[in-house]
């Protein structure tokens, strides 16, 4: 016999005797691998060699293959294995003991699966079960510690948030306490660590080093969102990159609320933001705002103004654009600074000859570039409070010149800025020029994510909210973290998706569907199987079939998902898209029952009303080529679903300059279904994740409620 277990690494530890194959997008089965650990410290044959990548998508134990004896999943692996190695005090210290432990594998078995908000819920009945105990089951660490310890470090977001909470001491003791007893968890925990956070990256990977090769430590990245709206998919990639690199090279990410604009800015929005990074695993070491520095911002100006490299402009809005377009001088640009910093009182007094002015810096009026035609630097804002800071202030910095200065004072190293920033990169630099700033953060470039048909502006995204064409941001049709993650997306895929990318300068549209394909590749082997039809048209057996309940594996390839109980019977139900297709004689597949011999079709015109079939249980399922999906027909049973399926948000890939967006948009954004499902669906929570067999994945939006299903039916989101 040899023993394989399949994932990447170097150390080969002497075992004996079966087979374990991982698929890259599955973890390292860590529980399975500790119980190897032991056997081996104890002197049994262990060998542990890389496998083919992409043999199985999960873990997988083949004891005897010929004979058809396999295992799947790591709780059952791992029983099986602490059996076969004398491992027994692992499995507990009684019959009940054994069941208890057997039943915490089955609930921490998709750990590694469950969102930031719903793995924390998980963590904080965990957290509670320990309050009184030491270990999960009984009085020494069994199987179920390790399956605490194995899925909390697998879900890398999920670890991340528990990390930076108070929340839970005891089960950060346990987790504790097994690092400290044996050194084989802290490698083991290494196999499921975030590839990109290893090392820094190095030329030709797809993150590049950053600029001047900097010291481990000494690096301080930002990412400065401003809260005038939800977080996009857009805005993932530049938290992603800043905090990649923050982490790889061992420093600070500044988290900061570009807080400059109140006419736009909420606290509702700076929380959501908070929450959607909190969502993607994304945490920082310092948070601030930009309206902390507000009387610094202040100060440099007005030493600017009396230096005469400010001056206030009464130009209006329009006549600023026409001079820049011109390349012209303000009539006011040469005005005395006595005049210059009369006026700047009057903004900030809010006065109303002061609303009409802002200052702008004298740089150049005539250059090629147009960032750099005396840029606007503030304006006057007296009407609408802010939302920290109240009525104190009347004028308020632009971008540009707030964000340099707020980047050297927090002691930014290096400032990632889209492409579209590049323009202003000069502008940058003058601004830490002008106040004599010393540090100077170094300029990163990267390309924005744009994808095909759809929309990621701030402003356009709140005209579908103001016309209650979606629900508002968290919409599953709308591009925003919590309306993608709302639709099913897992923040694994979009990590993966922006890794992918890596600090690409290219710019470029992508189709949004490479990002949803990456994600059903990562759910497939986690989501269990269930069946729903649609148009539903009786199928009737000849057979003398008796009613009785089977039970069927939630995945044929994943046994650590459970089961679940199905009805079998002579009446059926079937999709009318399959009945109609069906002619007499013909060998069909009922799929998890086997063949059968259509009989007769009955029709109505068009329609089909019934099909009569007769079981042939002997035939062989490969020769047919129509694999059925069905129900038992069963009212009292029979769930009634809507299905949902979200649209783009546009009908064009991509729009010109000329062309208004809402000239483009998709009607409808959703269609709706309804489908009978089987009864083992009403086991679904808010945020479950599944496939419908034939149909496609599935994300729970509405769960089942029992009295009140015809107002309230399931809804299921199409991933």
């Amino acid at each position: 016999l040899s023993f394989f277990l399949s994932f990447e690494t170097e150390k080969k530890i002497k075992m004996a005797a079966q087979l374990v194959v991982l698929h890259p997008n599955t973890l390292a089965p860590l529980v399975p691998l500790f119980v190897v650990g032991a056997a081996g410290e104890k002197g049994k044959s262990v060998k542990v060699q890389g496998v083919g990548p992409k043999n199985c998508p999960v873990a997988q134990l083949k004891i005897n293959a010929a004979a058809g004896e396999v295992l799947f999943g790591e709780g059952a692996i791992a029983t099986y294995l602490a059996k076969h190695f004398g491992e027994n005090q692992l499995l507990g210290a009684s019959l009940f003991e054994e069941v208890e432990v057997q039943q915490w594998l089955a609930y921490t078995a998709r750990l590694n699966s469950l969102s930031v908000e719903d793995f924390l819920n998980v963590a904080k009945e965990i957290n509670n079960h320990l309050s009184l105990r030491s270990f999960v089951v009984g009085y020494s660490v069994t199987l179920a510690d390790l399956s605490v310890w194995a899925g909390v470090h697998a879900n890398f977001a999920g670890n991340a948030a528990l990390n930076d909470s108070n929340a839970f001491p005891h089960l950060k003791r346990l987790l504790k306490f097994l690092r400290g007893s044996s050194p084989r968890f802290a490698e083991l925990e290494k196999l499921v660590a975030v590839p990109e956070e290893k090392k820094p990256a190095k030329k030709g990977d797809a993150f590049l080093s950053l600029k001047g090769d900097p010291a481990k430590g000494k690096v301080v990245t930002r990412f400065p969102p401003e809260p005038s709206g939800y977080m996009h998919i857009g805005h993932c990639k530049a938290a992603t990159l800043n905090h990649h690199y923050a982490t790889s090279y061992g420093g600070k990410l500044v988290i900061r609320m570009d807080d400059t604009n109140p006419t736009k800015e909420k606290d509702e929005f700076s929380q959501a933001i908070l929450d959607d990074l909190k969502s993607l695993g994304i945490t920082g070491q310092i948070y601030s705002h930009s309206s902390d520095h507000f009387e610094l911002i202040l100060t440099h100006c007005e030493t600017l103004l009396k230096a005469g490299t400010f001056f206030v402009d009464e130009s209006t809005g329009d006549e600023i654009q026409k001079q820049r377009e011109d390349r012209q001088p303000s009539p006011f640009r040469d005005r005395p600074i006595e005049e210059n910093l009369k006026l700047w009182g009057l903004m900030k007094e809010g006065n109303p000859a002061g609303l009409k002015c802002v200052v702008r810096a004298k740089i150049d009026y005539a250059s090629n570039n147009g960032c750099l035609r005396d840029p606007n630097m503030f304006r006057c804002v007296a009407d609408t409070p802010h939302p920290r800071t109240g009525t104190k202030y009347k004028v308020y910095p632009l971008y540009d010149f707030a964000c340099p200065i707020v980047d050297s004072v927090e002691g930014v190293t290096h400032a990632l800025r889209s492409s579209e920033y590049h323009d202003r990169n000069f502008l940058y630099n003058w601004v830490l020029d002008a106040c004599k700033l010393k540090h100077h953060p170094v300029i990163e470039d990267f390309s924005r994510l744009n994808f095909t048909y759809t929309i990621l502006s701030k402003r356009k995204l709140q005209w579908f909210v103001d016309n209650k064409m979606v629900e508002g941001w968290h919409d599953p049709c709308f591009p925003t973290v919590r309306g993608v993650l709302r639709r099913g997306l897992s923040v694994e895929a979009l990590r993966k998706f922006i890794i992918q990318q890596g600090s690409s300068k290219n710019l470029n549209l992508m189709d949004m569907s490479k990002l949803w394909a990456l994600n059903k590749q990562i759910i497939d082997p986690i989501v269990p199987r269930y069946t729903a039809v649609v148009e539903p048209v009786s199928f009737v057996l000849s057979d003398n079939v008796e009613t009785e309940y089977r039970t069927r594996d939630l995945h044929k390839k994943n046994a650590s998902l459970g089961t679940k109980s199905a009805r079998f019977s002579k009446n059926l139900l079937v999709d009318h898209a399959d009945a109609v297709t069906f002619s007499k004689g013909e060998e069909v597949t009922l799929m998890d029952w086997g063949n059968a011999i259509i009989e007769s079709v009955e029709k109505d015109g068009d329609k089909v009303k019934k099909v009569t079939a007769k079981l042939h249980l002997a035939g062989d399922f490969k020769l047919t080529k129509k694999k059925i999906t069905w129900v038992a027909d069963a009212p009292q049973d029979l769930l009634k679903i809507t299905l949902l399926e979200c649209h783009p948000l546009l009908s064009k890939p991509k729009l010109e300059k000329d062309e208004k967006f809402e000239d483009f948009i998709s009607n409808p954004l959703k269609t709706e279904t309804i489908a009978l499902g089987e009864p083992a669906l009403k086991v679904l929570k808010e945020g479950d994740r599944i496939q419908l067999e034939r149909r496609g994945y599935y994300i729970c939006d509405r769960r089942h409620l029992d009295y009140q299903q015809d107002k309230e039916p399931q809804t299921l989101l199409l991933i």
